[in-house]
This record gives C-alpha cells, structure tokens and sequence, in this order.
C-alpha cells in the first residue's frame, strides 16, 4: 500500500530551512511539525510542517519536509542501498515514481529547454506528500477527489516556488519539469477559467525508431502521468514521415482532454478520427513497453499494414 496519494517537488540551489517554508505558507493552517527520531532516514522523513489540505480540510493532510540533496533518481538498490530502496517501494516519494524520472523528465522537457540545466543546478528539494488520514476510532474517510487533491498540491508547489533558490517545479508522478512562472500561469489560469493544469502533471515524449529513410522510420510519442487522476495514459505509434510530430501532440493532448472531461470510456478496437483525417484504432494495453511501466490507450492508424513490434517486449509492472 502507498503511504502517499499525490507528490509534487520544487528544485532548490541549496536546500531551505523549514522556518523559511513556514513563512511562504501564508493563511494555510500547520496542524503539525513532525520530528523523526535520529535513525530515520531522510528518505521516509525529514523534519517537518503538515499543513491541512484545502480542498479536504478534516481529512486532508500534506507533509513538507526538504531533502537535503539532489532528487535521488535511482531510488536505492535492495543490496547496495536498501533503506533509499524500501522507502521508494513504500511510495515515500510519490505512488507513481519510477527510476530515472527526473532524467527523462529532462531529456523530455519540450515546453521548456531550460529545464535540463536546473535539473543540474539543484542540490536540495522541497518535497510535498499528500494523503488521507481519520481520527482514531472513526471510519476511514472517502477517498479524495484526485483532480481537487492534485489541484491543491500544485497551488501548495506554486507558493513554495517562491522560496530562495527555487529553479523548477518537478512532478515526477508525470516526469513534468516545469519553470515556476508556469505553474503561476497554470494556477491563475485555474482560478479565472477552471482549466486544469494537465500539463503541470503529466509530459509528452517522444521515442523515435531507426528505419532506412525517415519515411519508413517509425516513433512512439505518449503521455505520462495520468494516472494520478486514475486514467489511463495516450500512445501513438506512427511512420514519421507520414505525420508531424506537432500533429501527434496536438493529437494526443485532445485524446487526454477528452478522458479527463468524458471518464475512461475509450474501447479496446474502437476508432477514433485523428491526424490524416483518418481513422486511429484503440488497443487497451495494460503494461507498455516504455518506462514507466503503466497501462495505456495505443492509437496507431487503421490504414497501416504490418506495424512492427516496436517494443520487444512489456515490462512487467512495478519495481525491477
């Protein structure tokens, strides 16, 4: 079982003090200031503020603390590094991690080149866990709202941008590594219209394969992160030089906005119109072949004959 529903990050210059979060936090209320015992490691916990989360205030609770070095990428060995390991198994650092997150969030960053460079800089992080908890001898409270939980995780991630140092926004649940006046945007954005910051939360990447000329040659552009709003994440296996890669995302931004307003309702074998002006076939696939290992909806052209198999094999889920 996770420990934690939601994660979000900012990536610092040099790690803050708690004192300074404090005084960020504003009107939000500090239920809490958790000290771990000495023989914690800073993985699980460091010290910390739990505030009340805004959107499930009797129930809610965010947990602040700051890592005092660099987002720790590999997340542990069970020989050489077990306690870091255990604590990634656990969920410590968000219910969708993966390993190499951060380094694919970099590689991948298409709506910002600056974001491998503050993915180098940083030497600390402010890291913001949620989760539900019930009173003793109460009844387990609902489950939240996951894009209500979400929302008031990355308003919580936008106010602690403004702490010293701040060079980035980080979810790694989606691989999104975002500038801080993004998220900004993205908030007051939210506030003014209702639009949901997708893509504060989840990331559009591309794997492109080698052919004999780049009419042959073949891509796969996904997106990550969707399920932190318990949907499935998009695939689109496609001939490059047959579709524009800014088709694709357009493509698969629509196919996600349409999931978050409609519910998972895509069927396996189903059809939809896509790039081309022609018809995209549905197949539901419970584990791809690219990192992270995770159900998706895979979208390839109906009028393509022998599509090849451009994973060699699913992944199987969870941790190697």
């Amino acid at each position: 079982m996770r420990l934690y529903s939601q994660s979000a990050y900012v990536l610092t210059i040099q790690p803050p003090k708690l004192s300074e979060l404090e005084r960020l936090l504003g009107d939000y209320e500090i239920v809490a200031r958790p000290q771990p015992a000495e023989d914690v490691h800073w993985s699980i916990t460091g010290p910390a503020l739990m505030i009340k989360r805004p959107d499930e205030p009797e129930h809610g609770r965010v947990l602040i603390d700051v890592l005092p070095e660099r987002y720790p990428d590999h997340m542990g060995d069970p020989q050489r590094d077990p306690t870091l390991f255990a604590a990634w198994e656990a969920g410590c650092f968000g219910p969708y991690v993966f390993p190499k997150a951060i380094a694919r969030a970099g590689q991948q960053a298409w709506l910002w080149k600056g974001a491998s460079n503050s993915v180098r800089m940083h030497a600390g992080c402010i890291r913001m866990r949620s989760c539900t908890v019930a009173e003793d001898g109460t009844e387990a409270p609902p489950p939240p709202v996951r894009t209500e939980e979400l929302m008031a995780i990355t308003k919580l991630a936008n106010q602690l941008s403004r702490a010293n140092g701040s060079v980035a926004y980080f979810n790694p649940n989606g691989e999104a590594i975002r500038p801080p006046g993004f998220v900004n945007k993205a908030v007051q954005e939210f506030a003014s219209d209702g639009l949901l910051p997708i893509d504060c939360w989840t990331n559009v990447r591309v794997v492109a394969f080698e052919g004999e000329d780049v009419s042959t040659a073949w891509a796969v552009m996904d997106t990550v992160g969707m399920q932190q709003i318990d949907l499935p994440d998009v695939e689109a296996w496609f001939r490059r030089g047959r579709f524009e890669f800014a088709d694709i995302d357009q493509f698969l931004r629509g196919v996600q906005d349409y999931m978050v307003d409609a519910g998972d309702v895509l069927k396996d074998k189903d059809t939809i119109l896509g790039p081309g002006d022609v018809d995209w076939r549905i197949d539901r696939v419970e584990h791809t072949g690219s990192l992270p290992p995770r159900p998706v909806v895979r979208l390839t052209a109906t009028d393509e004959a022998n599509v090849p198999d451009l994973f060699e094999a699913p992944l199987p889920p969870g941790p190697p």
